[in-house]
């Protein structure tokens, strides 16, 4: 029953879908800090969030797997995890470019997304020596954004939701230990780098 319990919440908490929850927490807790964003457009940011962070990744790691080039989709070993890991990292600073230079979102969406790219792209660098946990890093970058996101706009109500996402990142991390899935150092490595990619580059840019 534990098993299943933290494997459901390793799905749920997948890395991929990570960046949508972000978004879906602030806009419903804190629409002020994602900027003067109608409804419509929300939805459209929503819409080329789920494109870019999850079905290009997913469709691609689809394709690889078809093809052999990666043993299994789950990624369990570091080998399986070097083309999706380099795919993902230029898709990610494509889309933090993008971002940056041709979209009309503030200054915390355009931040977020440049601590995205720069977070894969260590992730990426440290697999080719390292199975670091990405759900650790993913987990803990959304903690450090939060954070960041507090510390600039303290009126904010965001107390009880960094509170809820703290637990919510341990019950994770506990779940990876759990299920073998990573060493205690591959997690709190990846819950160090994540965390200050997002929250030292939140408070950096923003």
């Amino acid at each position: 029953m534990t098993k299943t319990i933290f494997q459901g919440l390793s799905y749920l908490a997948h890395p991929l879908l990570l960046p949508l929850y972000l978004l879906l927490s602030l806009w419903y807790c804190s629409p002020v800090v994602l900027g003067p964003l109608s409804p419509h457009n929300f939805a459209l940011l929503l819409l080329l969030v789920l494109i870019v962070t999850v079905l290009i990744p997913l469709i691609s790691i689809g394709v690889l797997r078809l093809f052999r080039s990666i043993g299994s989709l789950h990624m369990a070993s570091r080998q399986d995890r070097y083309a999706p890991f380099l795919l993902m990292t230029v898709v990610y600073s494509y889309a933090a470019w993008s971002f940056y230079t041709d979209t009309p979102y503030n200054d915390v969406v355009k931040a977020f997304f440049i601590c995205l790219a720069i977070n894969i792209a260590l992730l990426t660098l440290i697999t080719f020596f390292w199975k670091i946990s990405v759900h650790a890093s993913g987990m803990a970058g959304l903690v450090g954004v939060f954070l960041a996101v507090w510390f600039k706009y303290p009126a904010e109500p965001l107390m009880y939701p960094f509170m809820v996402l703290v637990i919510t990142a341990g019950a994770v991390m506990t779940g990876r230990l759990y299920l073998h899935a990573h060493s205690p150092g591959e997690i709190a490595g990846g819950a160090a780098l994540g965390f200050l990619t997002c929250f030292g580059g939140l408070m950096l840019l923003v």
